[in-house]
């Protein structure tokens, strides 16, 4: 059915942790019979709701993959503006422990530390004073572990 082929187009497509959203798809079906409509439409939504667990589960799979392997890198000037000494790795802000890609190309990391998965904005701030560094996070291009 084409309306499944769109659907697993659509999932085929989707980056790493994207909001996945009903209304980027029309499960609506055209016909003037109402049972075969609804029939139709409930496995639709059955079908979508699979497949969305299914692209959950690719990335929970990703994630843990990815732990530990390729912690993010820092490169240029290793200091902050006030002058502190700053580490090669990127560190998590809330706990201080090393940050791991599991998606360079949508630039998520997760912590070591607090185990969270985060978007990385590229700003790089001193754990010590909070002030910018000079550093910056070295973009990896198509670590998909």
């Amino acid at each position: 059915m084409k309306k499944k082929q769109d659907i697993n187009n659509y999932f085929a497509l989707l980056k790493f942790y994207q909001t996945i959203d009903h209304m980027d798809l029309e499960l609506k079906i055209n016909t003037d019979q109402i049972d075969y409509k609804l029939e139709k439409e409930k496995e639709l939504e059955k079908y979508f709701i699979e497949k969305i667990k299914e692209k959950e589960k690719e990335w929970e799979d990703q994630i843990v993959r990815a732990k530990w392997k390729s912690p993010v890198q820092t490169y240029g000037e290793m200091k902050c503006k006030n002058g502190h000494d700053l580490e090669p790795d990127a560190l998590c802000m809330d706990c201080n422990q090393t940050l791991y890609w599991v998606d360079s190309d949508e630039k998520f990391a997760i912590c070591k530390g607090c185990n969270r998965v985060r978007k990385l904005s590229g700003i790089i701030y001193c754990l010590g004073c909070g002030a910018l560094a000079k550093s910056k996070i070295k973009w990896i291009k198509g670590y998909k572990p």
